[in-house]
């Protein structure tokens, strides 16, 4: 039987990931050539296995993506609302925000496996879907640089990139088969594009500044907060277009998601 994809979901420590749209779930089993002299036909060995996973979604007013970076927990994968679906433990690896003027701001999460046994099919009993929630257009958006913190003129919009590397700490055992992770050291990069002032850019290559990037004009949506270096700049235009420049910043130290009333 067919399954329509509205009917899907992905619950992570028990709660829905909000606005979801789409993902996707790549199971792997690993071999290991066992190929001899001698032999006419590749020979090989069932080694661990291992997952990985990924999401898209939108954004909601407030939500904290920082806490989420790097964490450990459960996670249901939803093939059919109230069907099938598959649980195994995770480690959120990496979350990108994008905001632009004419769109929705969206989220993209992955996923590593984290799981000795690797995933539980259970047939019956999966979450509903979750819906929409507070979605955000990015028609508001905003950035600051700067001590004091000053606007960036004309910006058309802006990313986040987050990422926590793993390290592999599966060890040998008679009955565990699944691969299991531990999270590194949390780092993040952003862009920032804007319309190409007649004079210098606000922020040159090498400088490092405290950079706020807002949701929208509303605290409540919640802004991002750090340090970063900017690393360079992108212009680009043709005969047709307006001339952007994409500024890229790498942060150094601490990402906060600051939300206020």
């Amino acid at each position: 039987m067919a399954i329509h994809g509205k009917n899907g979901n992905l619950v992570y420590n028990a709660g829905d990931v909000v606005n979801l749209q789409s993902y996707t779930l790549n199971r792997i089993g690993e071999t290991a050539d066992a190929t001899a002299m001698g032999d006419s036909w590749d020979v090989f060995n069932a080694g661990l296995t291992d997952f990985n996973a990924t999401a898209e979604g939108l954004i909601a007013a407030g939500l904290d993506t920082t806490a989420l970076l790097g964490t450990g927990g459960d996670a249901e994968f939803v093939v059919n609302a109230g069907g099938a679906f598959f649980t195994a433990g995770v480690v959120v690896t990496g979350i990108t925000e994008t905001a632009t003027i004419d769109d929705n701001i969206s989220i993209s999460y992955s996923y590593e496996g984290n799981d000795s046994d690797g995933f539980t099919f259970t047939a019956t009993g999966a979450s509903p879907p979750a819906g929409s929630t507070n979605t955000i257009y990015g028609k508001k958006i905003k950035a600051e640089y700067g001590a004091v913190p000053t606007e960036f003129t004309d910006v058309t919009g802006w990313s986040i990139t987050m990422s926590c590397p793993t390290s592999d700490s599966t060890v040998a055992d008679a009955t565990d088969h699944g691969r299991q992770k531990l999270a590194g050291t949390n780092t993040a990069s952003a862009t920032v594009t804007i319309l190409t002032p007649d004079a210098d850019l606000p922020v040159l290559e090498g400088a490092t500044v405290a950079l706020n990037l807002y949701r929208s004009q509303t605290n409540t949506d919640g802004r991002y907060e750090g340090t970063a270096i900017c690393t360079g700049s992108d212009t680009g235009v043709d005969r047709t277009g307006t001339e952007t420049t994409t500024l890229n910043f790498l942060y150094t130290g601490v990402v906060d998601l600051v939300v206020t009333a």
